[in-house]
């Protein structure tokens, strides 16, 4: 299961406007998840209903946490955005009942959390990468979206490539 921050949504349905990419990422066998806060509190107008139509198709799922459920990865690494942990709580929850999990995040203060307490995880261009290297995505599609993240508001590292 891939579970998906904001950020990761907004780049992949706002940014690019490429909803395809979420049924090539579903071809590859992957589960996609959201955390219900995600959803209703993080994703606006047109991003969240396309994430509501997907989960009303079944394409992605919609995790429901209580704000209880946080309590220890917000002691462990105040700081990050309430959405980042959500992602966080449900991989843990979903490891701890002996599934697999992989977080989808973008955020720097996340990803350093996940390295440090060996929380699986990768970002959207790591899941764009994982489409090219799979042959999911062709290298000129994989450009075009590299060029079209780099004119977006979606904060990319000047040298990367899909």
């Amino acid at each position: 299961m891939k579970i998906l921050d904001s950020s990761v949504i907004i780049g992949i349905l706002g940014e690019l406007d490429r909803p395809d990419l979420v049924d090539k990422i579903l071809e590859l066998g992957h589960d996609l998840a959201v955390p219900k806060y995600v959803l209703e509190t993080e994703l606006r107008g047109e991003v969240r209903r396309k994430v509501q139509e997907m989960a009303e198709s079944g394409k992605v799922r919609i995790l429901e946490y209580s704000a209880k459920d946080l309590d220890d990865v917000f002691t462990a690494f105040p700081g990050m955005g309430r959405g980042e942990y959500y992602v966080v709580q449900a991989y843990r929850r979903m490891v701890r009942e002996g599934g697999k999990a992989y977080c989808i995040l973008d955020e720097r203060k996340a990803r350093s959390y996940a390295s440090k307490t060996n929380i699986k995880h990768t970002g959207l261009i790591g899941l764009l990468r994982m489409l090219k290297n799979r042959q999911i995505l062709n290298g000129q599609d994989a450009a075009g979206i590299g060029a079209a993240l780099k004119d977006s508001g979606f904060r990319t590292p000047r040298d990367f490539v899909i």
